[in-house]
């Protein structure tokens, strides 16, 4: 310790510090981490689509090639790959009509020409998966696409450099993951050295976080303008929300299943040829029984996939002999959810009725699939259970779930969709809530009862995660699940009235006794797992919720402060929480009070930090010169406009950028629209001309605040120094440094009016929205927005400034 004045995040203090190589000075906090030369890839390799289309392969009883051929000679696919124009085919049709192993039919044989060519394309390509967390979100789709492209083509790691060498291992993980890799992905696309690439998506409607994000730069990447070198595929059920987005792109095409009936037909009878020779060759089929079998498939098939490999499933069964099977098969109804109905049946008939139902109704409120382990500690009817106890119950829960890689999935979408829409009365009997409430009290208990300080041992507070090899046992293993979304299921569990959920919310309640108790050993724990930045969302969460005990409150306010503070120190090295997070802890600081203890011993003297945390909930961005910013009117998100001409949009309550837009020049206004759905920038000139002798070219551009497309692009002589929506959204006014007030309108896009004003200082709407007001140094002229015909105008000996709310209507 070289001084013991040090200096931390809240304030000015003086001197350094050095705890185990993590080096504090000035204002910041500096964690020294070991050579990462080439750690990308590593890190990208979390998401391997072909591990993922192996699997999904497996699982379905593998790829049939006369199953999906036909599509090769498909109008729609030629056309798709031959014209230059057309850069996006979406494949879509209902549950079960083989999207993906037609997909993984298609990657194949693009695999195959690609490695036959002189001039051999890109392949990439990602399976979503609704009921997967690594496969449900548009992130990890990005970087599903990016793994596989740079493998191919190594130079293209090239394009990780910058970012990465700035962010590290945050890149991929933090809270603005997407838009850095967005802005990696539209690199890559746009490389010279990149050949014809194209780019595969199967189940778009599985993916369930950020799936606008991920519709608009598939659109946006689609166009000839974009790169001609690019062709998009993807796949997906019909979705209100992919059809309008995709009505943007020019030349797509969509191919419908159920507009190719008899295509999918023999597809389908190819398949349960297979099927029927496939039970055949491990029971002692006649041919009378493999052409009664054959015929009742076919004829109750109805052109489902999925349906077939289901019935087949359970006739392979050993229990099912041969002269039972007509028996069996006759139960067996046409349609999905008839056969998911004669499951359940089953289910009930069974001497394990009731604890296939719990495993059912736990993986089915899951946010993503869960290990045995993880299953058997949610639920203390399993707590004496062996393995084999869990994958016999699991075996004997119909054709619902399957065990992979001791992870256990469902089957299909659709069947955790049939068990959560028609089925919940009889699988959730007390409601979804109620199992909400469930996992959280089983989680809330085993994380008391598994976590401590130091939980794998390290005795390093140093050592990085990166270096950290788990023990054997791992005590994290059940505990995993219930440590990232313990608070999820209690938010998602929340009954208006309930009298559980209130005591919970108590001083001296659960989650109240919990924080107390544990809460850095979680902090820690989310180090290992690597998920801090989860912890951070669920704690707002905490914060968020309206009826709480005081002292609860308090609690939670100061976990949160702590947990933002030292992020990046607990995600690098997670004992740290004890060295570093501590010892810069503001004494007045509730978990400083209640773990002080904890500060490893050898930190003889606490650096003088100030006694409280500072005003700064958030620090926002990095490098840039903000001179605009802008808040949107319910305060969730928070516009910023550069010196550089970036428009960025922050989550106020986590800081995750939402969107990085790009503008012209020095943005000096952003403004929101009062119904939300829009943000305006104006902007100057990027090349200020000297002395002003020639006249600069500004813009206002008008974006979707949902999605970040833009909508408008409005150019004006002279710089906007002011952008100003009408309080119904109708109509922008944009304010040029000088004598000019322009007023536009948002539904057509077009100039309304052009004002003249002598040195305009600021603008305002009336709250009707039917007068406009411009103010300059002591007078104010006051139009018509109808007409633009000036109406009034006011004179006063002293500078004036208006706001939309200070004009009366």
């Amino acid at each position: 310790m070289a001084s013991p004045h040090t200096s931390s995040e809240f304030g000015p203090i003086s001197g350094d510090m050095n705890i185990l190589g993590n080096h504090f000075t000035g204002s910041s906090l500096t964690i020294n981490p070991p050579d990462r030369n080439d750690d990308y890839l590593q890190h990208l390799r979390r998401i391997n689509p072909r591990d993922d289309k192996d699997r999904i392969q497996q699982i379905k009883g593998g790829l049939l090639e006369d199953a999906y051929d036909w599509i090769l000679e498909h109008a729609d696919y030629k056309r798709w790959l031959d014209d230059p124009n057309s850069h996006l085919l979406w494949v879509k049709g209902d549950p079960g009509k083989g999207k993906t192993m037609l997909l993984c039919g298609v990657v194949d044989e693009l695999q195959k020409s690609a490695s036959k060519s002189s001039n051999p394309s890109l392949v990439s390509y990602f399976f979503c998966q609704a009921t997967d967390q690594r496969l449900n979100n548009a992130k990890n789709v990005l970087l599903g696409l990016v793994f596989l492209l740079v493998n191919q083509q190594k130079s293209l790691l090239s394009h990780f450099h910058e970012l990465y060498g700035r962010e590290g291992k945050e890149l991929f993980d933090d809270i603005n993951a997407w838009v850095a890799l967005t802005r990696i992905f539209r690199a890559i696309l746009a490389d010279p050295r990149l050949p014809r690439t194209i780019l595969l998506v199967d189940a778009l409607d599985e993916c369930e976080t950020d799936l606008e994000n991920l519709l608009r730069l598939i659109s946006e990447t689609s166009s000839p303008a974009s790169s001609s070198k690019v062709k998009w595929i993807v796949s997906s059920r019909y979705k209100s929300m992919i059809d309008e987005e995709f009505r943007t792109v020019s030349h797509k095409i969509a191919l419908s299943l159920e507009d190719n009936t008899a295509l999918i037909s023999h597809a389908v009878r190819t398949y349960i040829n297979r099927k029927v020779e496939d039970l055949a060759a491990r029971k002692p089929y006649d041919n009378s029984l493999k052409n009664y079998v054959e015929s009742y498939l076919i004829q109750n098939a109805n052109d489902t996939f999925l349906w077939v490999a289901l019935v087949c499933g359970q006739l392979m069964e050993s229990q099912v002999t041969t002269r039972s099977t007509r028996q069996r098969l006759g139960s067996f109804p046409p349609g999905l959810d008839s056969f998911y109905e004669r499951m359940l049946i089953q289910i009930g008939e069974t001497d394990d009725a009731n604890r296939c139902k719990r495993i059912l109704a736990t993986t089915l409120i899951a946010f993503e699939p869960l290990t045995i382990e993880e299953l058997r500690a949610l639920d203390d009817t399993f707590r004496d259970d062996t393995d084999d106890d869990m994958e016999a119950v699991i075996a004997n829960s119909g054709s619902f779930l399957t065990i992979r890689d001791r992870l256990v999935y469902f089957v299909h979408q659709s069947a955790r969709d049939f068990l959560l829409n028609k089925a919940s009365h009889e699988i959730l009997p007390d409601g979804v809530q109620r199992k909400h409430l469930s996992i959280f009290s089983q989680s809330l208990q085993i994380l008391s009862e598994v976590l401590r300080r130091d939980l794998y041992d390290l005795n390093n507070p140093g050592i990085f995660v990166d270096e950290i090899h788990k023990p054997s046992p791992d005590p994290l293993a059940a505990v995993r699940y219930s440590c990232v979304y313990w608070v999820d299921h209690f938010i998602d569990g929340q009954i208006h009235g309930d009298m559980h959920c209130e005591l919970d919310l108590r001083d001296g309640g659960r989650i109240y006794t919990f924080i107390r108790q544990k809460y850095l050993y979680w902090l820690e724990a989310l180090g290992l797992l690597g998920h801090v930045s989860h912890g951070i969302l669920s704690i707002a969460r905490l914060e968020g919720l309206p009826q709480m005990g005081t002292q609860l409150r308090d609690f939670i306010r100061d976990a949160s402060r702590f947990i933002q503070y030292f992020k990046h120190a607990i995600e690098t090295s997670p004992l740290q929480v004890y060295a570093s997070g501590l010892a810069f802890a503001p004494e007045k600081s509730k978990i400083w009070d209640l773990f002080q203890k904890e500060m490893y011993h050898w930190i003889r003297l606490k650096p003088n930090v100030p006694p409280d945390w500072n005003g700064r909930l958030q620090t926002l961005g990095d490098g840039f010169h903000a001179l605009s910013a802008a808040f949107s009117p319910d305060s969730k998100l928070l516009a910023s406009g550069s010196n550089d001409g970036k428009v960025m949009v922050w989550l106020v309550s986590t800081g995750a950028l939402r969107h990085f837009l790009e503008h012209d020049g020095l943005v000096w206004s952003v403004a929101f629209s009062p119904d939300q759905k829009l943000l305006a920038s104006g902007s100057s000139s990027p090349n200020q001309k000297v002395l002003a002798l020639e006249p600069s070219s500004s813009t206002v551009r008008i974006w979707s605040a949902v999605t970040g497309a833009l909508k408008h692009h409005f150019s004006d002589t002279g710089d906007i120094d002011l952008v100003v929506f009408s309080p119904d959204s109708k109509m922008l006014a944009s304010c040029s440094h000088g004598s000019k007030v322009r007023v536009w309108s948002i539904a057509t896009g077009t100039l309304q009016h052009a004002l003249q004003h002598r040195e305009v200082q600021s603008v305002a709407f009336s709250s009707s929205s039917t007068l406009l007001a411009a103010a300059s140094t002591n007078e104010i002229q006051v139009w018509s927005t109808a007409t633009g015909q000036f109406t009034r105008v006011f004179y006063a000996p002293f500078y004036i400034y208006l706001e939309s709310t200070s004009l009366p209507t």
